[in-house]
């Protein structure tokens, strides 16, 4: 079954952050990388049978307001995050509505009401754990799927410290 799509409306998020819109045949879709509110050129990826389809974000044809400039030069490549594309309000809102899903969707409550995600002080530099890979004597971090390494020299979200230990793991 080969998925037919062009461009698509993104009027929701996935549980794993990714864009939802539905395709030509009315079946789901997941887009990493789109945003809710944004209309967006797609790619076909993988038919999943008849409930849903993948598709890669070829290009975002109208943004969300929420759409920003990731601030980190491995955004994409690395899979240390996943919401650097969206502003800070945009992305806790995707994160309260996350929460909304499960528990409608998954829980059966009817209409739960969840409250505004709380966000942190500071938009960098919080993390307080750190995953680093060491493979071959090269170090960074997986890529998103955790197959394929990413060597990195810093981390916007992991704390000054941590970088210091990544640094210093690092093949001489």
């Amino acid at each position: 079954d080969q998925i037919k799509m062009d461009q698509i409306q993104i009027p929701g998020v996935s549980s794993q952050m990714q864009g939802v819109g539905r395709g030509e045949s009315g079946k789901v879709v997941f887009v990493e990388g789109a945003l809710p509110g944004e209309i967006v050129r797609v790619t076909p990826v993988e038919a999943k049978g008849k409930n849903f389809d993948t598709a890669r974000l070829a290009e975002v044809v109208q943004p969300a307001s929420g759409r920003i400039t990731p601030d980190c030069p491995y955004y994409g490549v690395c899979g240390g995050c996943q919401l650097r594309h969206a502003d800070y309000e945009t992305a806790l809102e995707m994160k309260r509505t996350r929460v909304q899903d499960a528990l409608s969707r998954i829980g059966g409550a009817e209409q739960p009401r969840v409250l505004p995600a709380l966000g942190c002080e500071r938009t960098r530099r919080y993390r307080n754990k750190a995953e680093y890979a060491i493979v071959n004597g090269e170090t960074g971090m997986f890529a998103a799927g955790g197959k394929r390494l990413v060597p990195v020299e810093d981390c916007l979200l992991q704390k000054k410290e941590s970088i210091a230990l990544l640094r210093a793991l690092a093949p001489q």
